[in-house]
C-alpha cells in the first residue's frame, strides 16, 4: 500500500534529528530512499545531521577493524552551491567518483595494489639482487632497509586503496568473506610492518623468513628465533589473504568518470540532493526507490515537487515541514495570487490532512517560546526538560537585557536606500552594534563558545550592520556574530539573536514585516536570547502581530526603553548628529530630553525655525 505522511515539525522540535532517525531507520532495513529539500543549505543540513547520527547510532565505528563505511550514502549536487565541508566531502559524489576511479585504474588500482604486495611478498630477494647489480661497487643499502622501504611503499598505498574502497562503495559490493579478509590483512600487514622494525631482527633472519635463505645456508646455523616464526607466519598468511581477495573481490578497471557516477547511485540505499537536482535520477538506470522524504516540504513548489514524485516505484512520500513558518518565496504577484507558491504541505494541512506533530521543543528559553506558542502554535507546543532546567540559561544570566526584551528606540528613522524599496534604520545600526560590543565584554571573562545572530527583514539593513560590524570579531575564536535577513536565517539557530525590525513611522506602517510566517521564524531562532530592536510606538500602532507582541511584551514587563539607558541616549544623539537629523529629536520623549531634569515642550513655531537651519554646527549648538 503506498503512503502519503506529513511531520509538523514547529521550530526547535528536533524536525531534522527526526528526519536523520528515519533515514537510519530505513538504511537497517535496506529501503532505497531519496531525502530532498529546497535549498542547497537545507539538504546539506539534513545529510550532515544524517552522518553524525548515524556515528551516535552505531557505536562500533571500526566494524571489523575498518573504518565506517559510507558507501550506501550519496549526497550530489553543485559543489560550489552546496559549499561542501571536509566531514560531508567522503559522502559527496564528485569526489566520491575521483577517489574510486584510482582505484579502478589499471596503472594504480586495487588489481595492481594486490599484485605489487604479493610480488613484494615473493621476489623482494631477486630485486635487491638486481639493486646490488645495478649500483656496482658503490656502497649498498642493506637488506633489511631495502625490505622495509619496499614493504612500506606497497603497503601504504594498498592499505590506503582498502580504505578508500570500504568507506566509498556500497556494502553490498562485499561479501561476509571480503569483510572479513580485507581486516585480516590490514592487521596482518600492521603486524609485518612492525616486526621488520623489531631491533631483534637480523638480516639473515629476515631472509630464512623470506624464504630466500635457507637455515643450513646460514652463516650462523642458529634455531630459528621467534621473531623468524612471527615474520614467517605474517608472510604466508599475508600471500593466502592477498589470493583470496584477488578472486573474490573482482572490480572493473579501466572505466571512465560516467561508469563510476551511475554504479555509485545504481547501488546506494540512501541519496541527498535538492529537489531540483532529482530530476538527474529520471535519466539514470537505477534501481527502484521505495521512500521519499522532503525536508522543509512547506517551502516546496508543488510544481517543484512533481520532479521527486514523478520517479518509478515510489512506495511511501514522507512531508516534513511546518507552513507557519515561510513558504516557497515568489516575487510575482500574479504568479502568488494564482498559488503558484503553495507547497503540496501547505495545500494538503488545508485539506484537513493527518499531520503527525513534533510538540516538544528543545531551542528556546521558555521566556522566548511563550508568545510564538500562543500567537502561532495555538499553545500546543511544551517546553523540553532542557530548556526547563535552571542550568539552562545559567551563562547568560550576566547579560543586561535578560533572556527576551523588547528594547524601544524612538528616535530611529527608517529611510529606502536608493530606488528599491527595501529600508534602513541607522540608529538601529548603531543600538545593535552597541549590544554586541556589550555581550563582547561579557563573554570576554567566561570563555566560553557563543553565537550571536543578527536578523532583519531588509536587505539594506542586513548590509549596513555587516558593513559597519566589518570583520571585528572575525580573529575572536569562540565568538561568532553573523548576519543575515530574516528569510535566510530559517532552520537556524544562534545561541543569541537581536532582531532590528527597521520601521519607525507614526502611521503604524510595517510592511511585509506584518506577515505572521516571517515573524514567526523572526522570533524562533534564538537558543538563550532574543532581543528585540525596534520602535515600539510603530510596531503597536500597526495592528498586525506585531501590537500583540508588544502588548504581551509591555504586560510581561519585557519592554525597555532606550532613553533610560545613558550610553544609548548618548550613542542615538551621536548618530543623530551624524546623519544630521536632529529635527527628530525635538519631542519630550526624545534621548535628548527624556531624563532632563525639567520637562522640556518644544513648540511647533520652534521646530519650524529649527528645520530651516541650514547649519549643521548650529543645530548641535543650539540642541
Amino acid at each position: 500500500m503506498n503512503l502519503l505522511k506529513l511531520i509538523w515539525g514547529p521550530p526547535g522540535t528536533g524536525k531534522t534529528k527526526t528526519v536523520s532517525a528515519l533515514l537510519w531507520a530505513l538504511a537497517c532495513m535496506k529501503c532505497r530512499t531519496l531525502t530532498c529539500a529546497p535549498t542547497n543549505v537545507a539538504v546539506v543540513g539534513v545529510c550532515n545531521r544524517f552522518l553524525l547520527n548515524l556515528k551516535d547510532f552505531n557505536q562500533h565505528i571500526n566494524e571489523n577493524g575498518l573504518p565506517f563505511s559510507l558507501g550506501d550514502v550519496v549526497l550530489f549536487g553543485n559543489k560550489q552551491r552546496m559549499d561542501i565541508t571536509e566531514d560531508l566531502q567522503e559522502v559527496f559524489l564528485d569526489f566520491r567518483v575521483d577517489e574510486l576511479l584510482e582505484c579502478f585504474s589499471s596503472l594504480s588500482g586495487w588489481n595492481y595494489r594486490i599484485a605489487s604486495m604479493v610480488s613484494f611478498f615473493d621476489d623482494c630477494a631477486s630485486r635487491y639482487d638486481m639493486l646490488l647489480e645495478d649500483d656496482g661497487n658503490s656502497d649498498p643499502v642493506s637488506f633489511l632497509d631495502f625490505t622495509k622501504k619496499q614493504f612500506d611503499v606497497a603497503a601504504i598505498a594498498l592499505k590506503r586503496c582498502i580504505v578508500n574502497l570500504w568507506v566509498h562503495l556500497p556494502r553490498r559490493c562485499f561479501s561476509d568473506d571480503s569483510v572479513i579478509n580485507l581486516s585480516a590483512l590490514l592487521n596482518m600487514l600492521q603486524k609485518f610492518g612492525g616486526l621488520l622494525c623489531n631491533i631483534d631482527l637480523t638480516e639473515d633472519s629476515l631472509k630464512r623468513s623470506l624464504g630466500c635463505l635457507s637455515t643450513e645456508n646460514s652463516v650462523c646455523a642458529q634455531p630459528i628465533s621467534s621473531i623468524e616464526k612471527e615474520l614467517d607466519g605474517a608472510r604466508s598468511t599475508c600471500l593466502k589473504l592477498l589470493k583470496d581477495l584477488q578472486h573474490s573481490l573482482s572490480l572493473p578497471t579501466g572505466v571512465d568518470k560516467n561508469w563510476v557516477q551511475s554504479y555509485c547511485m545504481r547501488n546506494a540505499t540512501l541519496l541527498f540532493c535538492t529537489t531540483s537536482s532529482s530530476y538527474r535520477l529520471h535519466h539514470m538506470k537505477i534501481a527502484p526507490l521505495d521512500v521519499l522524504i522532503v525536508d522543509e516540504a512547506a517551502q516546496v513548489r508543488e510544481c517543484e515537487l512533481v520532479i521527486p514524485l514523478r520517479l518509478h516505484w515510489l512506495k511511501h512520500v514522507v512531508l516534513v515541514g511546518d507552513d507557519c513558518q515561510l513558504s516557497a518565496m515568489v516575487k510575482s504577484k500574479v504568479c502568488k495570487e494564482a498559488g503558484f507558491g503553495t507547497s503540496l504541505f501547505g495545500r494538503l494541512v488545508t485539506l484537513k490532512f493527518d499531520k503527525l506533530l513534533l510538540n516538544i521543543q528543545y531551542r528556546m528559553n521558555p521566556c522566548i517560546s511563550l508568545f510564538p506558542n500562543a500567537q502561532f502554535y495555538e499553545r500546543k507546543i511544551l517546553d523540553g526538560s532542557n530548556v526547563l532546567s535552571p542550568s539552562y540559561n545559567k551563562d547568560y544570566t550576566g547579560l543586561p537585557f535578560g533572556s527576551y526584551t523588547l528594547i524601544n528606540v524612538m528616535d530611529g528613522r527608517e529611510d529606502k536606500e536608493g530606488t528599491g524599496n527595501s529600508r534602513r534604520n541607522m540608529v538601529e545600526v548603531a543600538v545593535v552594534l552597541h549590544l554586541i560590543q556589550t555581550i563582547f565584554k561579557c563573554w570576554k571573562s567566561t570563555g566560553k563558545a557563543l553565537s550571536i545572530g543578527v536578523v532583519s527583514p531588509y536587505s539594506s539593513q542586513v548590509d549596513a550592520i555587516g558593513t559597519r560590524l566589518g570583520k571585528k570579531y572575525d580573529t575572536c575564536d569562540g565568538f561568532c556574530v553573523r548576519v543575515k535577513s530574516i528569510d535566510g536565517f530559517q532552520g537556524e539557530e544562534d545561541d543569541i539573536i537581536i532582531l532590528s525590525t527597521v520601521r519607525s513611522n507614526g502611521n503604524g506602517v510595517v510592511g511585509f514585516l506584518a506577515d505572521h510566517q516571517r515573524t514567526n521564524v523572526a522570533l524562533t531562532r534564538a537558543k538563550h536570547c532574543l532581543w528585540i530592536v525596534g520602535n515600539a510606538h510603530t510596531l503597536y500602532k500597526s495592528g498586525t502581530v506585531w501590537a500583540d507582541l508588544v502588548s504581551d511584551a509591555r504586560r510581561r514587563k519585557c519592554v525597555f526603553n532606550a532613553t533610560n539607558d545613558a550610553a544609548l541616549c548618548k550613542l542615538v544623539v551621536q548618530v543623530k548628529k551624524e546623519l544630521d537629523e536632529l529635527e527628530d529629536l525635538l519631542n519630550a520623549d526624545s534621548s535628548v530630553f527624556s531624563n532632563t531634569r525639567w520637562k522640556v515642550i518644544v513648540s511647533d513655531e520652534f521646530r519650524k525655525s529649527f528645520t530651516k537651519l541650514k547649519s549643521s554646527q548650529l543645530r548641535r549648538e543650539i540642541l
